[in-house]
């Protein structure tokens, strides 16, 4: 598939004597060899709750910091929402909740951003769009159809085709100054649009809180993180909390990004 060779993961794992596991509560995989098992065992090195490697140095009071994360992800600026006092770090919010239900966070970002950021003008419809946005996103029993009605139409009228997908990290839970945020690699590439810095909701109308994405080339697959506000109605937040906010991807001073070769 575009010049890449695609394998039959479980089998080929398999074949060079790892295990292969499916976390079908987070919809990750888990490939393990021998060696790195029987270092598990050993204690030499320590995973979480996902099977994923936790840094051997834990440096950060704020951070729980996990081995396939880059160092300059953790200094990625948190923005305020609300102006409430007070906020609980990832290194002691995490703590509040069980798998179960930072699976089903996670699972809440992903299903939105698989939405949101697969766009593709020849087939979006405003009634569609809006109705699955209710149901994805995190509100109060009322979301006004007008500003989603004017985004789709927008979409269209830029020809817009874009695909991408979004990685949660359970990790990085927090709360600041009243809202919940998780840190949130994702991945995007825009295929088709008129005006190619704006191609999904994060990145449309920029201006405020959003910049504007004049760095992305068409058909080039990106790699960003940002944190992703979150909301519930509910008291207990617990596994309930969905997106707060259509515009997560690109906040000023806030955000990563990298072109992938």
């Amino acid at each position: 598939k575009e010049g890449r060779v695609v394998v039959p993961l479980r089998f080929v794992s398999e074949t060079l004597e790892s295990a292969v596991t499916y976390d079908g509560g987070y919809g990750g995989i888990n490939i393990t060899s021998v060696a790195y098992q029987n270092k598990i065992d050993s204690g030499a090195v320590t995973v979480d709750r996902w099977g994923r490697e936790l840094r051997t140095k834990q440096t950060s009071k704020e951070w729980n910091l996990m081995s396939d994360t880059p160092d300059n992800v953790y200094g990625i600026k948190k923005y305020m929402i609300t102006h409430m006092k007070g906020q609980i770090d990832a290194k002691n919010y995490i703590n509040r909740f069980t798998k179960e239900e930072l699976d089903r966070i996670a699972k809440n970002v992903k299903d939105y951003y698989k939405f949101a950021l697969n766009v593709d003008y020849r087939t979006i419809n405003a009634t569609a769009y809006f109705s699955k946005s209710f149901d994805l996103m995190g509100h109060n029993g009322y979301m006004n159809p007008m500003p989603f009605d004017e985004f789709v139409s927008f979409m269209k009228k830029n020809k817009v085709i874009v695909e991408g997908y979004a990685f949660p990290d359970t990790s990085t839970i927090y709360s600041y100054h009243g809202t919940q945020f998780i840190r949130t690699k994702f991945k995007f590439r825009v295929l088709n649009a008129i005006d190619i810095t704006q191609f999904n909701g994060d990145s449309y109308n920029p201006g405020g809180r959003s910049d504007k994405v004049t760095w992305v080339k068409k058909g080039k697959w990106y790699e960003t993180y940002s944190d992703v506000s979150l909301f519930s109605n509910s008291q207990d937040i617990q596994g309930t909390l969905k997106i707060g906010s259509t515009g997560n991807m690109f906040t000023k001073g806030a955000y990563l990004y990298k072109e992938l070769k």
